[in-house]
């Protein structure tokens, strides 16, 4: 069980990241994101699992793209979000997360 002080930084962290996605991503790699890191349900979904849950609306290449998309942005210099995720990357190293 992480210590109280841990789970506020992890909450501070997730808010922090859907921040950034709002903001820097369009919404399908919002959505895709969300699916691929479990965020919403802590069970990652892989891509295959995606497309089936699109109903073959989308392709394996069309999730993989935004994937890389979306964390090419949210790795970009130029996002407003970068410098706050970055400071999280020092905690992860001390904190033991557990969902």
């Amino acid at each position: 069980m992480p210590k109280p002080e841990d789970q506020v930084e992890i909450s501070f962290l997730c808010q922090c990241l859907e921040n950034a996605m709002a903001t820097e991503l369009t919404p399908y790699e919002h959505d895709v994101l969300r699916m691929r890191l479990g965020l919403d349900s802590s069970e990652s979904k892989t891509v295959r699992e995606i497309v089936e849950l699109s109903g073959g609306m989308v392709s394996m290449a069309d999730v993989r793209g935004a994937e890389r998309r979306a964390f090419k942005k949210l790795q970009s210099p130029a996002s407003v979000h970068t410098h706050y995720l970055l400071a999280y990357l020092d905690f992860g190293e001390h904190a033991e997360i557990q969902y």
